[in-house]
């Protein structure tokens, strides 16, 4: 319990830094996805999370945001509205090294 409770204060100390990009390696996406919708309606910043399966997500509304669901659709997504809006958060759980 004490690593999920470390990687959920880490997460928070990267959001409120508003660090733009993310990214997390996990075997248990479902949990890592589950802990940054809770941060994220508890400090109440807009979030979106890219994955190979459903491409560019908010994360409070797990509504879909970008129909290119490649790694390079999901960060050109962000650049996009990172140039409109500030204080965004991508979060991206599936890139490979590159």
């Amino acid at each position: 319990m004490s690593n999920k409770i470390e990687f959920k204060n880490s997460l928070l100390r990267m959001f409120r830094a508003r660090i733009p990009f993310i990214s997390i390696r996990s075997i248990e996406r479902a949990r890592v996805l589950e802990i940054i919708q809770e941060l994220a309606e508890e400090i109440n910043i807009p979030m979106y999370v890219h994955s190979l399966s459903h491409g560019m997500m908010d994360i409070k509304t797990r509504k879909t945001v970008n129909d290119d669901r490649s790694v390079v659709g999901g960060i050109d997504f962000a650049v996009q509205n990172i140039s409109q809006r500030q204080n965004l958060t991508f979060i991206f759980t599936e890139v490979s090294d590159i």
